[in-house]
């Protein structure tokens, strides 16, 4: 699980995070996925695929940022493709065209996490986290006082965004809502099943 700040995004990688902690932008800082009509409950399969080969791709380095970002998919039915497009965005520059290779590579912490994204994508589960920018990062490490948190608007969040967000499930299995969801889904991975799914 990634622990440190959000990035500046002047740095390439993940690896060389700097810079304040990331936060909610939303002005309620938290929007329970429950609460948006079409989204809880909702599995975008197609959108998960697309994206689930995406991110296996850029960290494979056969394709640029940029190529990653263009093909992104959208969804307003399933709240998982927005969360990761977010957390996919620590990655790498938004400054230039590269691949992660080399110079730019992500160290094995950030490519494991990564391929829990991927497991998740690949899975049948719901999203069943609130709806936060940039929720993979500690919610605990992203408080900011009242009287501050405007500076780093919009990354810092209140002390209470955070336990609310935490109390929706265990982060450290995060995007998975429980370990036992997790382990489930290591137990049944949807790439040795017999499925029929693109590379």
């Amino acid at each position: 699980m990634l622990k440190a700040p959000l990035p500046s995004k002047s740095t390439p990688t993940w690896r060389r995070n700097t810079g304040v902690p990331s936060g909610e932008s939303r002005p309620n800082e938290l929007e329970p996925v429950r609460n948006v009509p079409g989204s809880y409950g909702m599995i975008d399969r197609a959108a998960r695929d697309q994206l689930s080969r995406s991110l296996r791709h850029l960290i494979a380095g056969r394709i640029s940022n940029d190529q990653f970002e263009n093909s992104t998919p959208e969804s307003d039915q399933d709240p998982a493709i927005q969360a990761f497009a977010g957390m996919a965005w620590l990655l790498y520059s938004d400054t230039k065209q590269h691949r992660l290779i080399g110079r730019h590579s992500i160290d094995p912490d950030a490519r494991r996490e990564v391929l829990r994204w991927i497991l998740f994508l690949d899975s049948d589960f719901d999203y069943r986290w609130p709806r936060m920018h940039l929720p993979g990062l500690s919610p605990s490490r992203r408080v900011r006082p009242a009287l501050t948190r405007w500076l780093n608007w919009p990354n810092a969040i209140s002390c209470a965004c955070a336990a609310e967000f935490l109390a929706a499930g265990d982060h450290n299995a995060w995007p998975f809502i429980s370990r036992s969801e997790h382990k489930h889904a290591l137990r049944n991975p949807r790439r040795l099943a017999g499925r029929q799914l693109s590379r």
